[in-house]
């Protein structure tokens, strides 16, 4: 679960996603990139950054990267979506 808003003041969307599988709560900020969008969070040491982009009506990509203290950034998860048309 996420829950977002643009603020203003720094010209970024904050948002904070819950993953109360882990008891993770980890807030971000994010800005449109050239290609899409892009959230990013510091969190224990480790830097986050969830990529959106091929943003389309009906699709887009999504790809989760991290980076540990003193390490080159490697994908964590990464998928396509595509909206479902009911008929």
């Amino acid at each position: 679960m996420s829950l977002r808003f643009y603020d203003e003041k720094i010209d970024a969307f904050r948002s904070t996603w819950l993953g109360p599988g882990n008891g993770w709560v980890i807030p971000f900020l994010g800005k449109r990139t050239e290609d899409g969008f892009e959230i990013e969070a510091d969190t224990g040491g480790v830097r986050r950054r969830w990529i959106f982009s091929e943003l389309t009506a009906t699709s887009f990509s999504w790809r989760a990267e991290e980076t540990l203290p003193d390490e080159d950034p490697f994908v964590r998860q990464r998928f396509e979506a595509t909206r479902a048309v009911s008929g």
